[in-house]
């Protein structure tokens, strides 16, 4: 199944719902009262583990991409049944790569909500890269019928619950709320040293979050890093605990990898 897919309406990258069976058991919930994810992208990490937890905690989930944050709003508050039905409709108008477009123009104008789920389920690549890309699909999305799933239905649960906190911070501000706290604990999954990050900045440079690793190791707070096993990252991380390697294939591409998690 296509990542992003599982417990939202839209295509996300790195989405960690399938992965964190891989890591759950080498995350230590000793005297933790808090799970803070400062890049939650779909909040894949905290959401499972409130399916396993419930309100045993509290969460807080943050990102700095305006868009994700708005999208939560959107699924905490809409009758997820009405909402499916009619985006199967409205989907099949853009099927060719000049509604597309357009689409995604109108989106660059209005930031609406409902274009940008649909921008998301009809590509596989990163939003700011729709406007100069084609776009693939193996299968015709606009014809193929979405429904509710039981994940859906669990996540609007989830993100109503009064023990689930949302904002939209730099990484930097929601971490410095919590980091002297050593009953919090945050979970780093941010986007990886080479990956694209023009959520985070324009000019896709390396986040400042590793440049900011020495104050991490040393807070009270928790903090387990989830990245690519590569040279870059274990430069960066030698003076942490490596808490685990697993492997990974990304499903749209089928491209292998070894992820690996650091704790401080």
């Amino acid at each position: 199944m296509p990542s992003g897919v599982i417990h939202t309406f839209m295509q996300y990258e790195s989405n960690k719902f399938n992965e964190y069976s891989n890591f759950k058991n080498s995350i230590t919930y000793d005297n933790i009262t808090t799970i803070i994810e400062p890049f939650c992208g779909t909040a894949s990490i905290s959401f499972k583990i409130w399916l396993e937890y419930g309100d045993k905690f509290k969460y807080y989930i943050n990102d700095k991409n305006k868009d994700v944050i708005q999208y939560f709003e959107f699924h905490k508050q809409t009758n997820l049944n009405e909402f499916i039905e009619q985006f199967n409709i409205d989907k099949q108008q853009y099927n060719t790569q000049e509604k597309f477009t357009k689409l995604y123009n109108e989106w660059c104008i209005d930031k609406d909500v409902y274009k940008y789920i649909i921008l998301r389920k009809l590509s596989y690549m990163s939003i700011k890269m729709l406007a100069i890309r084609n776009y693939e699909r193996k299968n015709n999305v606009w014809e193929t019928k979405s429904k509710v799933n039981k994940h859906q239905m669990k996540f609007q649960e989830f993100l109503n619950s009064p023990n689930v906190f949302i904002s939209n911070e730099d990484w930097k501000e929601c971490y410095n709320k919590f980091k002297d706290d050593n009953t919090n604990l945050i979970i780093f999954d941010p986007p990886y040293i080479k990956s694209n990050n023009t959520n985070y900045n324009e000019d896709c440079r390396k986040l400042d979050v590793y440049e900011e690793l020495e104050d991490i190791k040393k807070a009270n707070a928790t903090s387990y890093f989830i990245l690519e096993d590569i040279k870059e990252t274990k430069d960066l991380f030698k003076e942490w605990n490596m808490v685990i390697k697993y492997s990974k294939e990304y499903s749209r591409s089928k491209n292998k990898t070894i992820h690996i998690v650091y704790k401080n």
